[in-house]
């Protein structure tokens, strides 16, 4: 991420030139990670990608090779995962997750915190979540709007549950009970 799990920090243009590509000029809205080129030069240079790795050091790496010779080619992700640290290296006081389909993101934001009564263990955390399609700059949250009506709840449900290994925050708790249909402020 640069600095910031926002798409303008962690949505970046990926241009690709070469042999392999069906239909030169043409752009895709498949989600691509940048790990995800590892896998997918290995495709291109003959190496079967599923191969590659081991159980120590698992390849969660996907070729878009399809999407290359297809741009309308089905979804090989349905999901990104971002992180960010603050400061960088060892015991940070800030740490940031963000999850994304192809519609939604949700932010989980954990950090050190001097308010005890907001805290658990010294931690304090918020969760957000953007409408992509919707408001492509991430300027309204709809947990913030307590607005999460449009959002399917299984969707809400595998972002919710892949963010973090982490207990049930407040803000967790809160979004639950508003899937659940009960009014929280």
């Amino acid at each position: 991420a640069k600095d910031s799990l926002y798409q303008a920090g962690i949505s970046v243009p990926l241009i690709v030139s070469g042999a392999g590509i069906s239909e030169p000029g043409r752009s895709s809205d498949a989600l691509v990670h940048a790990v995800d080129l590892f896998a997918t030069v290995a495709e291109l240079s003959g190496i079967d990608p599923s191969g590659l790795g081991s159980t120590r050091r698992p390849n969660d790496s996907v070729s878009f090779v399809p999407h290359l010779r297809n741009p309308g080619a089905a979804p090989l992700r349905k999901t990104l995962f971002a992180e960010r640290f603050l400061p960088s290296g060892y015991a940070p006081s800030a740490q940031s997750y963000a999850l994304r389909d192809s519609r939604y993101k949700l932010i989980f934001h954990l950090f050190k915190s001097a308010s005890p009564e907001t805290e658990v263990d010294g931690w304090s955390s918020s969760l957000q979540l953007f409408d992509l399609e919707r408001d492509p700059e991430e300027k309204s949250d709809l947990l913030a709007r307590g607005d999460i009506r449009g959002v399917e709840h299984q969707v809400l449900s595998i972002l919710i549950k892949s963010i973090a290994n982490v207990q049930p925050t407040e803000e967790e708790l809160r979004l639950e009970m508003m899937l659940a249909g009960f009014e929280t402020h």
